[in-house]
This record gives C-alpha cells, sequence and structure tokens, in this order.
C-alpha cells in the first residue's frame, strides 16, 4: 500500500517514541507502554526489510544470490548488537539512562538513512482490496489444502516464541548465578558474536543439508541448550 522505506521510516519514529519514554519514564506501568510502543516500531520494520532486499536484488538479477545476503544482514546485524551490548553494559554500570538514550540517537540515524534509500520496483501484485482481507485470505491458504505451509508457520512461531521468552531470563539467570551487572554487556556480546558466526555461514550449512535436517536441528538445539542450563551449575548454564 505505501512505499517500504516510508514504512521503515515510520518504523524508527515509534522506536523514538518507545525508547524516549524508556528513557524519561519511571515505574512498571511506563516501562510496559514503552515497550509496547517499541514493539509497534519492530512490527513496521520486521520483514519489510527483507522485502526491500529480496526486491532490490530480483531487480538486479540476483534474486538466486538472497540467502547469502540475508544472512550478511543478520550477520551485521548481530555484530552491531554486539558491539551495543558490550558499550551499553558499561553505560548502564555509570548510568542506567544512558544506554536508551544512545539509542535514541542511533535510531534517529537509522530513520534518516531510511529515507535515502532506493525504491525497488514492485515484483509481486499490489494488494487488492484491504490488509485485513488480505489477512484473511492469507489464513485460508495456509489453513485449507497447504498443510506445509501451515506446518511451516506453526513451527516458526513456536521456536520464536521459545528463544524470545528465554532472551528474557537471562539476566535473571545470570543474577542468580552472581553474575556482575558489569559483564552483562559482555555476555550479550559473545552471545550476540555466535550468532553472527552462525548467520555468516547459513548459506553454505542450508546448501549442505537437507531441509528437514535444518528444521530438526533448530527445533532441538534450544531445547538442548536450556535443558543443559537446568541442570548443571549457573556458571556452566551460562555456556549453555
Amino acid at each position: 500500500v505505501w512505499r517500504r522505506k516510508y514504512v521503515l521510516w515510520l518504523a524508527m519514529v515509534w522506536q523514538v517514541l518507545g525508547f524516549s519514554l524508556l528513557w524519561l519514564g519511571d515505574g512498571l506501568f511506563m516501562m510496559v507502554l514503552a515497550q509496547s510502543i517499541v514493539g509497534v516500531g519492530v512490527s513496521l520494520y520486521s520483514g519489510t526489510n527483507r522485502a526491500l532486499l529480496y526486491d532490490s536484488l530480483q531487480e538486479r538479477g540476483k534474486a538466486a544470490a538472497y540467502t547469502k545476503h540475508s544472512g550478511a544482514l543478520h550477520t551485521w546485524g548481530m555484530v552491531g548488537g554486539a558491539v551495543s551490548a558490550l558499550v551499553g553494559g558499561f553505560f548502564y554500570e555509570a548510568q542506567p539512562h544512558l544506554p536508551a538514550m544512545f539509542t535514541v540517537i542511533s535510531v534517529v540515524v537509522a530513520g534518516c538513512v531510511a529515507l535515502l534509500l532506493v525504491e525497488p520496483n514492485r515484483h509481486k501484485q499490489e494488494v487488492q482490496k484491504n490488509p485485513f482481507a488480505d489477512m484473511v485470505s492469507v489464513m485460508k491458504y495456509t489453513l485449507h489444502g497447504h498443510k506445509e505451509v501451515a506446518c511451516l508457520i506453526l513451527f516458526m512461531t513456536s521456536v520464536f516464541v521459545t528463544t524470545n521468552l528465554m532472551f528474557w531470563l537471562h539476566q535473571r539467570y545470570w543474577v542468580d548465578g552472581g553474575i556482575s551487572e558489569s559483564m552483562f554487556g559482555v555476555l550479550m556480546a559473545v552471545g550476540m558474536g555466535i550468532n553472527a558466526i552462525g548467520a555468516g555461514f547459513a548459506h553454505r550449512i542450508e546448501s549442505k543439508l537437507r531441509f528437514v535436517h535444518m528444521v530438526v536441528a533448530i527445533a532441538l538445539l534450544p531445547f538442548v541448550a536450556y535443558g543443559v542450563a537446568v541442570l548443571v551449575p549457573h556458571w556452566l548454564g551460562i555456556f549453555a
């Protein structure tokens, strides 16, 4: 319906509002409100950036290289996240509001960059009715006669929920293990660094493994890691 670079810009606006509230607000209600506003921004750029990348490559006749470039996109995102976590940990120790303040600044810069992007031509049919009607149409397609698509959606949803649920438990786990707050950023940076390495090799792994093997690995690895974290002492569980 709208040009995607403007959707990315609008996502950054919501992010600025949310992180500003996180920076300046106080109390549980304000924190929940801030995270909800940030969530709106996340929903706007989630998928939009990938669609922009895919159509840009397709316009140049390089759609087959999407997995490689998507992995690179994720890799550099994780590298940026690792650096941010490392620096943010020290900022937080000095003054808890500093990470939120610098996040607002970085998101403003990202919004300006979004406006400079060159919008590729659309290679798929435009919206015919309205977003809600399209959502219903997609759900009907998924649930009736296309079980493989429905299973894939349910699978990715379960993986996403599981990994994100544990993401919010990390800091509590570290606190119970007697880890100093000054180390939180370091631990987060290490985790994101490992994630970045995996994303960088994703397209190579995909070319060597069958799809079903990758799906099984994605499903099992989180449960194995979390199971180890539960069964072993905290200091060892951190590595899991």
